[in-house]
């Protein structure tokens, strides 16, 4: 009798075993399935400009910070990202066509300026970018009265110069590339850049004109956020937006690889007195 029974306890354990061995290799050959599964693909308009260190996605491998930050996300959610590079003026288009899903970089405030069958959802920034106005070194201290010229790239909304140019009856100088702008200061066809900081301390150290570009605090500066756009993918956004809160030590640490600097650190106060004096007042 106990040998019968010695037999059925053997052949239970033996069955929990097999059964043990089958639910592993079910779960493992889930996970495989899970893990192997193709990235969900999605397609983010960018603007082609060069606004390296910040991002430049014309090129083929670091693309700057925002991208990193970017490609972080997407991987983390198995998704994929394709850029389509275009000029920032058609970027709200394509996304309200279909062409695109999301937009980069995109702010609440150029939304006033533009027509928009359906309101776009944006994300918290993704990086946070710093207008400033850069002069040569003898106008660093010059008052918007004395700028009679002032150089912002094509398809710029250049909101923090919208006042002063009426204001002061200031001409603006169009040009094709943030490069273009630089180079209007050295060749002194504007008095003035409207231009993201770090973005043009990149242009600036890579030039060899001997002269001196710094930035005037009298002249238009707010901070900036460079922010994630949509229209239908609202979800996907929020998500977006609960990674860069989760990873924000990281990110700070993406950010000071890049050497990108934030507003505080470049004009050392806070950026709010700046944006109630140069931002429009429906903002």
């Amino acid at each position: 009798m106990c040998t019968f029974l010695g037999y059925l306890s053997s052949v239970y354990k033996e069955m929990l075993i097999r059964s043990f061995i089958i639910l592993l290799f079910i779960s493992f050959a889930s996970f495989s399935l899970a893990k192997e599964k193709p990235p969900k693909v999605f397609k983010v308009g960018v603007n082609e400009l060069d606004h390296y260190p910040l991002f430049d996605f014309n090129r083929n491998e670091d693309k700057g910070l925002a991208w990193t930050i970017l490609e972080g996300f997407a991987k983390k959610n198995n998704y994929e990202f394709e850029y389509i590079v275009m000029s920032s003026v058609k970027l709200q288009n394509a996304m309200e066509s279909g062409q695109v899903d999301f937009v980069f970089p995109d702010n609440p405030l150029w939304s006033i300026y533009r027509y928009a069958r359906d309101p776009n959802i944006f994300s918290l920034p993704v990086v946070n970018a710093v207008s400033a106005t850069f002069v040569t070194l003898e106008n660093r201290d010059i008052e918007l009265e004395q700028v009679s010229t002032v150089a912002i790239p094509y398809g710029y909304s250049a909101v923090t110069w919208l006042a002063p140019l009426s204001d002061y009856e200031i001409d603006t100088l169009t040009t094709s590339s943030l490069k273009k702008s630089i180079q209007s200061l050295y060749r002194g066809t504007s008095t003035a850049a409207d231009i993201e900081y770090n973005i043009a301390q990149h242009l600036i150290e890579q030039s060899t004109n001997p002269v001196t570009l710094v930035v005037n605090p009298n002249l238009p500066n707010v901070p900036i956020g460079y922010h994630l756009s949509t229209i239908k993918h609202i979800l996907i956004v929020e998500r977006f937006s609960h990674y860069l809160i989760n990873n924000a030590e990281l990110i700070d640490l993406l950010r000071q690889k890049y050497g990108v600097k934030e507003y505080e650190e470049v004009f050392g106060i806070d950026g709010s007195q700046a944006k109630k004096r140069w931002l429009p007042k429906n903002d």
